[in-house]
């Protein structure tokens, strides 16, 4: 079963970032049975919590995408290949193998 959340708290993190808006999300009530435990024992509501763990997951994909794009920036396409070139040309093993 799936039980909706509403986010809708104007408190806590609005000072971080100035406005907060209001989502809809489906949880698994298992999450959510998680979620009010937290919430108890921090003190808190279930609405931070959720906003506050939305944020965390946000920003660690967000500095994680952007480490990616740096490092694909800074990638040498004609060094990779001489790379590629120097490894002898060996058929897989035969567990390491792509079904075509």
């Amino acid at each position: 079963m799936v039980t909706q959340v509403r986010i809708d708290d104007t408190k806590g993190i609005s000072a971080t970032f100035g406005f907060m808006s209001t989502i809809t999300a489906e949880l698994p009530e298992p999450v959510l049975k998680s979620m009010q435990d937290l919430a108890g024992i921090e003190g808190t509501t279930v609405e931070k919590l959720a906003a506050l763990a939305i944020s965390q997951a946000v920003d660690a994909w967000s500095s994680q995408y952007q480490n990616f794009s740096q490092r694909a920036a800074s990638g040498n396409r004609q060094k990779f290949e001489a790379a590629m070139n120097k490894v002898p040309p060996t058929p897989a093993q035969a567990d390491d193998e792509v079904e075509s």
